[in-house]
């Protein structure tokens, strides 16, 4: 099965649970400016400039929260925990800008992981989502 579908299938799965929010996250260049002229098939730019769009370079696949409920020891708000999921298919390694995202969050207090079904990637929701 292709990364695409597996991602499809995991997006589906996870967002379809309440509390849970999971969001395509495509990180790809383009070019940015004023266009001037709008030629089939393109665009003719000036002052352009290149850009990176979606979170940056090893960002997950799908990023959002997950709801949870803070105890009454943490002052009893509700709070949304930043959440990402790394798709791949069964023979997919993470590439090292990838597996520095994933630190990064799990070290600021979010949660990220690699996920390869949609079976895992509701395993991975954290236990105390509403």
């Amino acid at each position: 099965m292709s990364e695409t579908v597996v991602q499809r299938n995991i997006r589906l799965s996870i967002g379809s649970r309440q509390g849970v929010v999971a969001l395509r996250n495509l990180v790809a260049g383009g070019a940015i400016g004023t266009v001037i002229d709008r030629p089939s098939p393109g665009l003719v730019l000036v002052r352009g400039h290149p850009a990176v769009f979606g979170l940056g370079t090893g960002s997950a696949d799908l990023v959002g929260w997950q709801t949870v409920v803070v105890t009454p020891e943490m002052v009893g708000k509700t709070v949304a925990i930043f959440s990402g999921w790394e798709i791949k298919d069964v023979k997919g390694k993470a590439r090292e800008a990838q597996s520095n995202w994933i630190d990064l969050v799990n070290r600021s207090g979010g949660q990220a992981v690699i996920v390869r079904s949609p079976e895992e990637a509701l395993r991975s929701l954290l236990n105390y989502a509403t």
